[in-house]
């Protein structure tokens, strides 16, 4: 089992401008890996004409920016997935609050979307649910944890961990929870379907961004 690192500190807030700009980012070696990165003195000359295939790879490119994009500056509600929107204030008032306009009025906080019914967000973890839901996934494709989210709170008592290598399987160094970084099942629980011990999947599906509410 591999060993888990654990992170101290406190998580920095993840604003509205440094998400913008991380997805910048993001866009921008997206754009590299399709073939489409460069300055702008690299498209002087004549127009070339794409096959079926850089088409096709084209299109899925915009897709997965587009998704990232919706995902990382339009947060989502959590219950019907609505595309947020800034809470409804008394004129002349500034709020970075969030609200959704399809199944609740309740305003919710922009870092870790809990309701705030007054108006300040009062959950103790939110600095941890911020960065479990704003931080990049693993991308190292020889990873056994690929396309999960670099952090995870351990289930038992929240203490943060990142993956480091190895199969799927950490063990919280704070209070010894093992558990699989995928599925967030217990790790004899997850360990019963043996021909999945390197498997991306489980049987269960992926665990979603952890949030929650101390």
């Amino acid at each position: 089992m591999p060993r888990a690192r654990k992170t101290t500190g406190v998580a920095k807030r993840v604003t509205r401008t440094k998400r913008a700009r991380r997805t910048r980012r993001t866009t921008e070696d997206s754009l590299e890996e399709a073939g489409m990165g460069g300055s702008d003195t690299d498209y002087c000359g004549p127009g070339t004409r794409l096959d079926d295939y850089c088409k096709r790879r084209l299109d899925i490119t915009i897709c997965k920016i587009l998704t990232l994009l919706i995902h990382t500056i339009f947060p989502k509600c959590p219950k019907c997935s609505s595309i947020l929107t800034a809470a409804v204030v008394p004129a002349g008032q500034n709020t970075s609050l969030l609200q959704c306009s399809q199944c609740s009025t309740m305003p919710l906080c922009e870092h870790c979307l809990y309701p705030c019914p007054d108006g300040t967000c009062t959950n103790q973890a939110c600095h941890i649910v911020s960065l479990l839901l704003t931080c990049d996934r693993v991308k190292e494709t020889s990873s056994n944890v690929y396309g999960c989210p670099l952090f995870r709170a351990c289930p038992k008592c929240h203490n943060l961990i990142s993956h480091v290598g190895g199969c799927k399987y950490v063990r919280c160094d704070k209070c010894s929870h093992g558990y699989c970084f995928i599925c967030l099942r217990a790790s004899k629980e997850c360990r019963k379907d043996k021909d999945k011990y390197f498997s991306l999947t489980c049987s269960v599906p992926k665990a979603a961004r952890q949030r929650f509410q101390t």
